[in-house]
């Protein structure tokens, strides 16, 4: 019987330890946090099923005789038990790698990127479910591991840079590579290092690659690939894709078609882009634009993504707590008129990002910014831009939000860093944001 080891015990490690009984292994699960900081009925369910588990602490003899180790993304590649486990031999996979192997599915779609990536693969799915029988998933939230015994014609992947870096199986048919901007470098302390981690979904991909024609190191980088497919929302008339006013213009697989932009429910121009690239990967699949149109006339968008909650005395209020970066916070802003937003921004200072891109997006689009969270002092100090008051709780920054803003006016909290100043995730915190707003009496 294979023995095999999952190291870490969040979403991923969970359904790979699940999977592993399923498949007649021996599994052994170790995850450094106490149990009292892990899901009780987890740790019953596999123990229930034989799982042996190892908690509040990572030893190298817990997997001894483990051919394989499924490693939890959350989990560096550069953290000591790593190491470790590496120079005895132990060969480390991912639990995308454990579910190719297992999953009957006939072609494997994957999308990474910095910021959008989440709305893209949600949109691509629908986008495919009309025609393919679609399992959607990876970072997005739920595991393929998840869904072993059923059959798949397309699975289409949510793929973070923590992902790829631990990949090595997959054969996807096709990728989408959005954008690459400064994020995670608390994990991988270089710029370069990042895009290395980002690029290598292209790597992993034997059919088509969707590319950011607008980022010039992308484009650089695949212009004479093969499958290179170039997606552009600033015009660039040399691309397979391409805004033209309001219209999308697509010139994909012999296929030329133009979808208008009005169509679309999700607001913002990076949003127009994420369509863009869905559609283009839906093309390439064979699904014809009147089922694409369909699809995106209909498609509102992913909770704690630009999310509308609520209008109170006349200011709509918005939650957008996905926003981990100072870059999707200002394709946030931009999302809306100038002149209208008060912006809700901060969180952990763990990444260490570079607010000042937004300052002149803070000058230009909002009437006031209020800084919370641990980011609070340093985001006043080095954005110079605008109005910006605090430091200051969310709490009290949505209420002197409300206080100074009339009617026409919105509130959008796009915090731009992680979570874990306060809150376990992202959308722990949306949600807490959400219920504040809606203990909120208002007209």
């Amino acid at each position: 019987m294979e023995k095999l080891g999952v190291l870490g015990m969040g979403i991923s490690g969970y359904e790979a330890a699940v999977l592993g009984v399923k498949l007649g292994c021996g599994v052994f699960l170790s995850d450094n946090r106490e149990e009292d900081e892990l899901s009780r009925e987890r740790i019953l369910k596999l123990r229930s099923l034989g799982v042996n588990t190892e908690f509040g602490k990572n030893t190298a003899q817990f997997f001894a005789g483990c051919s394989r180790i499924v490693l939890s993304p959350g989990i560096s590649p550069e953290t000591p038990i790593v190491g470790e486990l590496t120079k005895d031999g132990h060969e480390f996979i991912s639990d995308l790698d454990l579910a190719y192997e297992n999953l009957k599915a006939e072609g494997w779609i994957g999308v990474t990127g910095t910021n959008g990536k989440t709305t893209t693969a949600d949109l691509l799915g629908k986008l495919l479910s009309g025609k393919y029988k679609t399992f959607t998933g990876g970072n997005i939230g739920t595991s393929p591991c998840s869904v072993f015994g059923e059959e798949f014609e397309r699975v289409v992947l949510e793929m973070s840079s923590y992902q790829l870096d631990i990949s090595s199986e997959l054969q996807l048919r096709g990728s989408i590579i959005l954008n690459i901007t400064e994020d995670h470098l608390n994990r991988y302390k270089t710029m370069s290092n990042y895009i290395a981690s980002k690029k290598k979904i292209a790597d992993l991909t034997d059919g088509y690659l969707i590319l950011n024609r607008d980022d010039e190191a992308l484009y650089d980088a695949y212009k004479g690939r093969d499958g290179a497919i170039f997606v552009s929302a600033e015009g660039n008339k040399d691309s397979h894709a391409y805004l033209d006013s309001d219209e999308m213009i697509f010139n994909v697989s012999g296929t030329k078609i133009s979808i208008s932009t009005n169509i679309l429910k999700i607001p913002g121009n990076h949003n127009i882009f994420n369509a863009m690239c869905a559609a283009a990967s839906a093309i390439m699949e064979g699904v014809c634009r009147d089922d694409i149109i369909s699809v995106l006339e209909q498609y509102e968008g992913l909770e704690h993504r630009i999310e509308y909650i609520k209008t109170i005395n006349g200011i709509r209020i918005f939650n957008d707590s996905k926003s981990t970066t100072p870059d999707s916070t200002l394709a946030a802003v931009l999302s809306f008129p100038r002149g209208s937003i008060f912006l809700i921004v901060g969180g952990s200072d763990e990444k260490n990002s570079d607010f000042t891109i937004l300052s002149n997006a803070l000058k230009q689009n909002c009437k006031a910014t209020y800084a919370v969270g641990e980011t609070a002092d340093r985001f006043i100090e080095t954005v110079k831009a605008g109005e910006i008051k605090g430091p200051m709780t969310i709490e009290d920054a949505l209420m002197s939000a409300l206080r100074s803003g009339k009617e026409g006016d919105l509130i959008l909290f796009s915090p731009g860093a992680p979570s874990f100043d306060r809150f376990s995730n992202y959308e722990q915190r949306g949600n807490y944001f959400k219920k504040i707003v809606y203990e909120i009496q208002g007209n």
